[in-house]
């Protein structure tokens, strides 16, 4: 998938190191999981599960060819479909985030087994909140997962 400034593309393994150095900044991981961190070969062993998952993106900046992110809807252990995505701190405040997740809705809503989505994010990671606002999410409540207390917002297709 294309947007006007980023391609959405399966991963490599092509794409490990670049996905280890952002995945291993603490600044990248502070609003993920625990927001503890992760090794580099945690990180890099997430691209081959990622390129074999449906629906999760690399994200490539076009203008430099530089992979930026991931963001895809990954199904979580409740049975839920959850949109996901992470980026390299050097590329957050440019709009990537609602860019990318905007073209994985429209796929999202081509799936006829999807018809709603949630999205999670830690409550002081503003800047997730606002993206999940700007694309027509809804908060329903807090719930624990990963040993944190997420806000869960959801959005129907």
């Amino acid at each position: 998938m294309e947007t006007e400034r980023l391609i959405l593309r399966r991963f490599s393994r092509d794409d490990q190191d670049a996905h280890a150095q952002m995945w291993t900044q603490p600044e990248f991981y502070k609003f993920l999981f625990d927001g503890k961190g992760i090794t580099e070969q945690q990180a890099r062993n997430m691209v081959i599960d990622y390129a074999f998952k449906r629906g999760m993106f690399a994200v490539v900046e076009k203008s430099s060819g530089k992979l930026i992110g991931n963001c895809g809807i990954v199904p979580i252990r409740d049975g839920r479909i959850e949109l996901d995505y992470a980026y390299d701190p050097h590329f957050w405040g440019k709009g990537y985030a609602t860019e990318a997740a905007r073209a994985v809705l429209e796929l999202a809503k081509a799936d006829p087994e999807v018809d709603s989505l949630i999205a999670m994010a830690f409550p002081k990671n503003t800047a997730s909140i606002n993206v999940f606002k700007k694309l027509g999410f809804r908060r329903l409540d807090q719930e624990t997962h990963f040993g944190s207390v997420l806000e869960v917002w959801t959005i129907e297709l």
